[in-house]
């Protein structure tokens, strides 16, 4: 089997409703699909989708690096699969780059029964958490009451430093009035201080909160704050490498990596990080970089890999009007079903 072309393309998401971060308000975020064709005409998709406010990648670093791969001529000649394989793996890329590239290797490797080298599993139930921002109180009320009805038993709630005062409310409100077995998971996105983390921490210390998450941007205060947050604290921003990784697991007492896979350069960095936090008392958990359902796929493969039964952070689909294509693991009561046959399955697209 012979791959003859690649191709990218530029694409925009709408979101349904203004999604909120602690320092902006977003109403599109751009993306790029990546496509291999091969010798029988069959297309292979990938997505890169970058998040510059997270992390050093630019989309014109993304778009110039695309641009490059679109002259090489190895694309155009009649190498096998494998060798392009290795080749792509040679290369230096910027991380969202790496997990479009992946993905399409690896759909390509899969659909033609070739060895991939990497153990995959065939099937798994992945427990998934609803996502949130805080609104105005009523509201707020009326959305948690719909994600319990969903299936949804953990909640990531986005919050700003100026928010706290509602974040409590509500966290009262559902120990108070629920009868709802709910954990919740706090995202400031690093707009909290040591000092208020600290407090804070304390305040909500006897609420359903599994972790705190990325409450500061320093990752040497929030090294400290681990040894002193009664509540669990997560990095997030943070964590960009498997370096990165090795120092957090032997100098602080972080108990939960969140990993977007798609900032993290995708499945053989997952795995190498799972060896690493082996044993050590740290629990991984995958998280959307906010991508479309074709990058999603492979966000999805690389949540099937993580030994825990924790939530992983999927539930993003719905938060986009213009979806490309359909969404191959839909959540169903809080559960995608995974399935590796749902991810060869064919694209159905509309890049309109």
């Amino acid at each position: 089997m012979k791959l003859t072309s690649f191709k990218y393309f530029p694409y925009e998401l709408s979101f349904r409703n203004q999604f909120k971060t602690s320092t902006d308000i977003f109403k599109r975020r751009k993306v790029f699909f990546i496509e291999l064709r091969d010798e029988n005409g069959n297309s292979f998709w990938g997505e890169a989708a970058p998040l510059p406010q997270f992390n050093s990648e630019s989309y014109d670093e993304v778009e110039n690096e695309l641009k490059n791969f679109s002259g090489v001529k190895v694309f155009n000649c009649s190498h096998s699969l494998i060798e392009l394989f290795v080749y792509v793996s040679s290369l230096t890329l910027l991380p969202s780059v790496r997990f479009a590239f992946e993905q399409v290797f690896m759909n390509c490797l899969l659909n033609h029964n070739i060895n991939s080298s990497i153990d995959l599993p065939a099937s798994k139930e992945i427990n998934v958490n609803a996502l949130m921002g805080l609104s105005d109180f009523e509201s707020s009320k009326r959305r948690i009451r719909q994600l319990i009805s969903l299936g949804y038993n953990v909640i990531k709630l986005k919050t700003r430093d100026e928010d706290f005062h509602q974040l409590y409310e509500l966290l009262a409100w559902v120990v108070g009035e629920l009868n709802a077995k709910l954990k919740f998971r706090i995202d400031p996105n690093g707009s909290w201080n040591m000092k208020n983390t600290l407090l804070r921490s304390k305040k909500l210390e006897y609420f359903p909160v599994e972790y705190i998450e990325q409450p500061v941007k320093d990752i040497n205060d929030l090294i400290k704050l681990s040894y002193e947050s009664p509540i669990p604290l997560a990095t997030d921003e943070s964590l960009r490498t498997l370096t990165d990784a090795e120092h957090l697991i032997a100098d602080s007492n972080i108990k939960f990596f969140v990993i977007k896979p798609m900032l993290f350069g995708g499945v053989k960095n997952i795995f190498k990080l799972i060896d690493l936090a082996d044993g050590k008392n740290v629990s991984i958990i995958t998280s959307s970089s906010l991508e479309s359902n074709i990058g999603k796929r492979h966000l999805v493969l690389s949540s099937s890999l993580v030994n825990n039964n924790l939530a992983q952070g999927l539930g993003t689909s719905e938060m986009f009007s213009n979806q490309p294509a359909g969404d191959a693991f839909p959540v169903y009561n809080g559960m995608i079903d995974y399935s590796l046959n749902n991810y060869l399955s064919p694209f159905k697209l509309s890049l309109k």
